[in-house]
């Protein structure tokens, strides 16, 4: 069975049993401490266990079951609740996690894995470096599987009812083994893993248990470069280098791919409405890890990237629908260039891409390239960045050429953002902001270069004529495809206190799936802000549709001690702004309580939240960052790809006091259209 990502929370009374096994080889059990829930030192609490969100005997319990197991009930749609335990894993192994449940509810099954255990759970977002979750679903045995990517030595395995849904279920036990990879669906020629033994048994401490050692393969892990001629030669002298594909291709003139004098391959695209790339397919194994290396001459502008697919699709433009994972790396001349994945779950191909996106241009002389594969790393240490959870594109301005002895190694990097073609003479050159206006993102320059960047899904530049536009001659179209999750563009960030005004507009499609699953459309993210805030579970202050109905939450600190509160306020239904641009403007003084904070929120110009109270928290060196577009959480988006497109526009952010709601108001910069 296929793992599935899916978190909708609905309601009560399930008797859940729950196994996490392993769906091959060989198989080492015991990892999990306390499998039953059983609580000898009776302090509430399962041995070897943390609640995490915690329960509060009430409206939120985690209790011993009559006849065993863990009674998990949720009944409050203010707050989330869990249950985590952290165990020590080891990259490559295959991590296989079902269950098995009766009755009705909300719970979901979740692998998260990290380098390191979080000094506070807070924390855990910006160390992660994969996760997998499951729905439990009642009669069926749900299951979901992973590979620990590279760098993981820690995955926490949390049972979790999040802020809106509700539960009521026994979990009777749980288990779990892990296995290393079979090697015999890879296609030929086939790398071969080493079979990895099990971690032991998680320890309480925060350190790992100490590193398996690794048996002898079965067959060799293949060696040397797995890249067919990796000096680009072209030895039947058609233009192409053996054994590589050109995609994009070049034209000769602005695009040019091309042997180099002294060997190697001349990459010129001088061209910003057009992309140039050059790829070749590659059968790989997953839980393998895979190093890539480039050595290049001349300017920055292209990228290695490594994409895992189950299979080499048809044409170039499925891939997106099947792929299972990528890593890239912008490519810096007189550095070695080094970029390295784990081949997850699934995956039985690879395309190793050299890259120039639309937006970008290079002149650059690519020597050679290096594939080379290798069992999982055993060490205690993590691939130097190999699994940064940075988000820069491959595209991001290049940083200061470091020795020709130094050695980059890759971030993360998000799905990149598309961009119509546009003649010059269209875009905008960035105007300077009036005194008050401290952002726009109105896409008049015809890129995102306004944005601090996109996140995931597909982004894409709209033409007026060719899609909504509410006002100038761009917009943004936000594109969730299969299995996609999100698709945002990043905003401005306000001062950690006092008063900031937004503007910004969304068309809804009529076809947009407003029921299915939730879709957080606008956010005010506390990431990055200074002192962790306090979670409950759920996003932070934001817009979200569900159930068809558009609502805004406020997350704020709580009214005593160190605690989180949420406020939320109907904004009308989501039909009521299909086929039409919806203009917003959100003012607000963000302050910790007692300060004196309010909030109020316009709709196409109509006050309909008026409040006074607390907004944000204390101890904050930063405000919150404003983004939007589309975002479901940890859920991956299984509807039609219709169903799931915004288009974005008139994004503006003033600040102080002396600013007003005409600075950022859509429609005093373009007449609110009518439908």
């Amino acid at each position: 069975m296929n793992p599935i990502l899916f978190r909708q929370w609905r309601s009560p009374a399930l008797a859940l049993s729950l196994v996490l096994t392993s769906a091959l080889s060989a198989q080492t059990a015991g990892q999990i401490q306390n499998p039953t829930f059983a609580d000898k030192d009776g302090d509430g609490t399962p041995d070897g266990w943390n609640p995490y969100p915690p329960g509060n005997g009430d409206t939120l319990v985690l209790a011993p079951a009559p006849g065993g197991g863990l009674t998990f009930k949720d009944n409050d749609k203010n707050n989330g609740l869990g249950l985590e335990q952290w165990i020590p894993v080891q990259e490559g192994q295959r991590y296989t996690a079902s269950a098995e449940a009766t009755g009705t509810g909300g719970i979901t099954l979740n692998l998260i894995f990290a380098p390191k255990k979080p000094n506070k759970p807070g924390d855990l977002k910006s160390i992660q470096l994969s996760d997998k979750a499951v729905r439990i679903t009642p009669g069926k045995t749900s299951e979901v599987i992973a590979v620990a990517p590279a760098g993981a030595k820690w995955m926490k395995l949390w049972l979790y009812c999040p802020k809106i849904g509700i539960a009521d279920m026994v979990i009777q036990k749980v288990g779990l083994t892990s296995d290393t990879p079979t090697a015999a669906a890879t296609p030929s020629p086939t790398p071969s893993t080493d079979a990895a033994a099990t971690p032991a048994t998680a320890a309480a401490s925060d350190t790992p248990a100490a590193a398996p050692t690794t048996a002898a393969p079965a067959s060799p892990v293949p060696a040397g470069n797995l890249l067919k001629n990796p000096t680009f030669a072209d030895t039947d002298g058609d233009g192409t280098p053996d054994g590589w594909n050109p995609y994009p291709p070049g034209n000769g003139d602005t695009l040019v791919l091309a042997p180099a004098p002294g060997g190697g391959l001349t990459f010129k695209d001088n061209d910003k409405n057009n992309g140039l790339g050059l790829e070749q397919w590659v059968p790989v194994q997953e839980g393998l890890r895979y190093t890539a290396s480039a050595e290049a001459t001349g300017t920055e502008g292209v990228s290695i990237n490594l994409i895992f697919a189950p299979k080499k699709p048809n044409k170039p433009g499925d891939l997106k629908s099947i792929q299972l994972g990528d890593k890239a790396l912008r490519i810096s001349p007189g550095k070695t260039n080094e970029v390295i994945a784990v081949a997850p779950a699934g995956a039985k191909w690879m395309k190793f891409w050299l890259y120039c996106p639309k937006i970008g241009i290079a002149d650059t002389v690519i020597r050679q390239v290096s594939l080379t594969a290798g069992a999982p790393a055993a060490s205690s240490a993590p691939a130097a960045s190999a699994e940064s959870s940075a988000t820069t594109p491959a595209t991001t301005a290049p940083t200061a050429a470091a020795p020709a002895t130094a050695k980059t190694t890759a971030t993360w990097v998000a799905p990149h953002a598309t961009i119509t073609t546009i003649a010059a003479s269209e875009i905008t050159a960035p105007k300077p902001l009036p005194p008050g206006l401290a952002a726009v993102i109105d896409f008049e320059t015809g890129d995102f270069s306004q944005s601090h960047g996109t996140e995931g899904g597909d982004l894409s530049i709209v033409k007026a004529g060719e899609g909504p536009v509410r006002e100038g001659k761009f917009s943004a179209k936000s594109n969730l495809k299969l299995n996609q999750h999100r698709a945002e563009v990043g905003g401005f960030r306000s001062d950690a206190y006092g008063v900031a005004r937004y503007g910004w507009s969304l068309y809804i499609p009529k076809e947009f799936d407003a029921f299915t699953h939730f879709s957080i459309i606008t956010q005010w993210h506390s990431w990055g802000s200074g002192k962790e805030s306090p979670k409950d579970g759920g996003p932070p202050t934001s817009m979200t549709i569900s159930k068809g109905k558009l609502q805004l939450k406020l997350l704020h600190q709580g009214d005593t001690g160190w605690t989180s509160k949420a406020d939320y306020f109907s904004l009308g239904t989501a039909d009521e702004m299909r086929d039409q641009w919806t203009d917003f403007v959100m003012e607000v003084n963000w302050q910790a309580p007692g300060k004196g904070g309010w909030l109020k929120f316009y709709k196409n110009g109509q006050l309909i939240v008026d409040y006074k109270g607390t907004t944000w928290f204390e101890d904050k060196d930063k405000g919150p960052y404003f983004k939007f577009g589309n975002y479901k959480g940890s859920v991956q988006w299984k509807g039609t790809e219709e169903g799931a497109i915004l288009y974005l526009d008139a994004a503006r952010m003033a600040l102080g006091e002396k600013s007003t709601y005409k600075m950022v108001d859509p429609a005093a910069y373009s007449p609110r259209p009518t439908k």
